[in-house]
């Protein structure tokens, strides 16, 4: 626990330097999650940034709105997950998705 506690020092320290910094916001987010703590300010700041960067990539003709970087993959640096930011969100387990077997073949698999 105390190398936890060594890197939030560090991480609280390049924070109070670079305010805007995006992988020390990340930083911040997962230590203080694992440690217990308030972490809400530093997500929402590291969401508005992301934000911030996904549209100038999509101004500069970067990835489409909706793919790539920033679409969902980084919920749980926002908190996200069981009792996080996203609390109430169906997640993975309300919408399974296209089926991969729309023929019916279980490709030599049998009746499993």
């Amino acid at each position: 626990m105390n190398l936890f506690n060594e890197a939030l020092k560090v991480y609280e320290d390049i924070h109070v330097e670079y305010p805007d910094n995006i992988d020390c916001l990340r930083g911040l987010v997962q230590i203080r999650k694992e440690l217990g703590m308030k972490y809400q300010h530093f997500s929402e700041k590291l969401m508005v940034l992301d934000r911030e960067e996904e549209a100038k990539r999509i101004m500069m003709g970067g990835a489409s709105a909706g793919q790539g970087y920033g679409a969902g993959a980084d919920r749980d640096y926002y908190g996200g997950g069981p009792g996080g930011a996203d609390a109430g969100y169906g997640g993975m387990g309300n919408n399974p998705g296209p089926s991969h077997n729309a023929g019916g073949d279980m490709g030599g698999m049998g009746d499993i």
